[in-house]
């Protein structure tokens, strides 16, 4: 697509699109979907791709240079980039080569080998997507990587991301650099299972994020001046975190969290979890009655922190919330479940969720210990709630989707209870 503006592509099945030649000796990076605007006349190429399946490719599963105000959306994104014919900056999914202002929102990706996996364009928005197991053939890297450039006015907000050997989420800096990054905002995202996560710059705004179990720590407000870490006017907010500091390890000046920081909540995993209703199957919003609720703080000077209640709850879900927002895409069949498909040590008395995308049709809920045999769900208060069930029993469920009186049946999940 080049010097192209407002085609949507809907509903693309693209697999096996691109490869590579290395076996003829060409070592060139695979020539994969681009987006190229060379006419400076087009100030918004308004370029979309929606609703799609992108998967089992080499190389980044797209590309967009010098495009402005971009949106994919609702897409599933899996299996890319497996030889790493590139480098490391590039990303699986790449829209940091002089893009700007684009939309990547409701997507699911997984499974890539580029270091970088989501890297994010100039002034763009990454809002409720799912991505996990990336960043897997080479060193260093994020699931959602930020460059020096990329950060003045980008948001990345309610994501899950998760089961990554490097970082997770990523506001990147230079050792060296004349320039660090700025004014970029980070809320109300969930992390588990990466290495860490990572905020360079300065003027940054940090909040409401969960982050747990990560393997080398869960938070860092870098505070390393010469490598890109300054955060002397940054806020760190309302965070329920395992840790957090300054730097990977070192002196306890050099761990120490510079900026603002206020109202968060560190412990160790077990502390964290414990404020929560079921993290390890999906269930992130606080318990009744848990002491994160209504105890943040709303005094930011760099976005408006919405909230619930007395003031912003301390973590990535507001308390009551009637909309409990469940990122990634969805198609014609129910997705995302909570409890998560084969969870295990599932408490008694739980929620089903699903996601909440489809929420203008109607749907049947069937649940039961026999998959051959399943009951229905009254739905209660708008809540699909179950009470009292069997411990140390597998439960399987599933969820129909109505629309126009034509039913669509949906897959079966289980999980198993402690």
């Amino acid at each position: 697509m080049i010097s192209s503006q407002s085609i949507t592509f809907n509903d693309l099945d693209a697999q096996y699109y691109a490869y590579s030649k290395r076996m003829l000796g060409d070592l060139t990076r695979p020539q994969t979907i681009k987006f190229i605007n060379n006419n400076k006349a087009i100030t918004e190429t308004q370029n979309k791709i929606t609703n799609s399946y992108l998967a089992y490719t080499d190389g980044p599963a797209f590309e967009m240079i010098k495009e402005n105000s971009n949106v994919v959306d609702n897409n599933l994104i899996h299996d890319i980039d497996y030889s790493n014919l590139g480098t490391g900056g590039e990303g699986s999914i790449n829209m940091a080569s002089q893009s700007q202002n684009i939309t990547f929102s409701n997507n699911t990706f997984h499974t890539a080998g580029n270091s970088e996996g989501v890297r994010v364009g100039a002034r763009s928005k990454v809002i409720g997507n799912h991505v996990y197991n990336t960043s897997l053939l080479q060193h260093d890297g994020a699931a959602i990587n930020v460059g020096i450039d990329e950060q003045a006015g980008t948001e990345i907000a309610y994501n899950w991301v998760h089961d990554t050997p490097k970082a997770g989420i990523r506001f990147d800096g230079v050792e060296g650099a004349a320039e660090t990054g700025k004014y970029g905002l980070v809320h109300h995202n969930v992390v588990w299972n990466s290495a860490f996560n990572i905020i360079k710059g300065d003027t940054q705004g940090t909040y409401n994020n969960l982050m747990f179990n990560n393997i080398i720590t869960d938070l860092i407000i870098f505070n390393k001046a010469s490598a890109g870490g300054l955060n002397y006017s940054s806020e760190t907010l309302n965070n329920l975190v395992g840790t957090l500091q300054g730097r990977k390890s070192g002196t306890s000046e050099q761990l120490a969290v510079p900026g603002i920081v206020a109202n968060n909540i560190t412990g160790n995993t077990s502390e964290i979890l414990s404020h929560l209703k079921g993290a390890y199957w999906g269930d992130f919003r606080p318990k009744d009655n848990a002491v994160n609720i209504d105890i943040g703080t709303s005094n930011s000077s760099l976005m408006t922190i919405d909230h619930l209640g007395s003031s912003p709850d301390i973590g990535a879900y507001e308390y009551g919330d009637p909309n409990t927002w469940i990122p990634g895409h969805s198609h014609s069949i129910a997705s995302n479940p909570v409890p998560f498909d084969k969870a295990t040590n599932v408490d008694l008395n739980i929620e089903l969720m699903f996601s909440q995308d489809l929420k203008q049709f109607n749907y049947d809920v069937y649940l039961g210990k026999n998959i051959d045999a399943l009951l229905p769900v009254d739905k209660i208060d708008n809540k699909y709630s179950l009470n009292d069930l069997s411990p140390n029993t597998q439960y399987y469920w599933r969820v129909d989707v109505i629309e126009n009186n034509k039913v669509t049946t949906g897959d079966i999940w289980s999980f198993n209870t402690n």
